[in-house]
């Protein structure tokens, strides 16, 4: 009867033994809080918001937009003994998100946000959507997870007009060739520039350069194409 008891106390002790170290451990573990622009993203998100940076807005392809996030361990009002170990950052989905670092190490309580950088490079045009996930070990919310997204967008080219000495005419202004002798003549060349890199500008008139008002002025030269490239001439 007494071995039985002994038993039965000793069983008991193991248990509490056991919710002893049980309890340390989930008191040791820390919580994640990810934020973007200084607004929280919930785990779980899939509304991508401007407001937080996880929708990247507008990207024209072969261009690249860069937005920062916040990881912090709020667990505890940052006591240093609640910690995030080994997280990990990865990203699947649309291949046109990358994220700088994929190995962010540990985050005590008590230390400051990790900040971690996604780029959106779109190769094509349209919708572009991801999940980033966060993974990580002694912490109470992993894995930490959140759709992000944005839009692939085709250039367009821009025309820009420039006198001789590259002072630039905006559409509707004016160039003024100053005062000239009767039976004399003044000239001027103007460049037509397309300043949008990536996109051909094509010049559709017949002729490409026209005019009108008084019969004084006239076009010396046409351009010599009417295809213009990104930043050419």
């Amino acid at each position: 009867m007494t071995t039985g008891l002994l038993s039965n106390q000793k069983t008991k002790f193991i248990y509490l033994i056991f919710l002893l170290l049980l309890s340390s451990n989930i008191y040791c573990q820390g919580t994640l809080l990810v934020s973007g622009n200084g607004n929280t993203i919930a785990s779980g998100s899939s509304n991508p918001l401007i407001s937080n940076n996880t929708n990247f807005g507008s990207v024209e392809v072969g261009q690249n937009k860069t937005l920062p996030f916040l990881l912090d361990n709020t667990s505890n009002g940052g006591n240093p003994k609640q910690r995030l170990d080994n997280i990990i950052v990865t990203v699947s989905g649309s291949s046109d998100f990358s994220p700088l670092s994929t190995n962010l190490g540990s985050l005590k309580g008590s230390d400051n946000p990790i900040s971690h950088f996604v780029t959106f490079t779109p190769s094509s045009s349209g919708v572009k959507t991801a999940s980033v996930t966060i993974t990580f070990s002694n912490g109470t919310n992993s894995p930490y997870t959140f759709t992000i997204q944005g839009t692939g967008v085709v250039p367009t080219p821009e025309i820009d007009i420039t006198d001789g000495s590259d002072s630039g005419i905006n559409n509707g202004g004016t160039f003024n060739f100053g005062t000239v002798a009767p039976n004399s003549t003044a000239s001027e060349t103007f460049k037509i520039r397309n300043t949008a890199a990536g996109t051909t500008l094509t010049l559709t008139g017949s002729p490409i350069v026209s005019i009108s008002g008084d019969s004084e002025f006239s076009i010396t030269t046409q351009p010599s194409s009417s295809n213009i490239n990104g930043n050419g001439l």
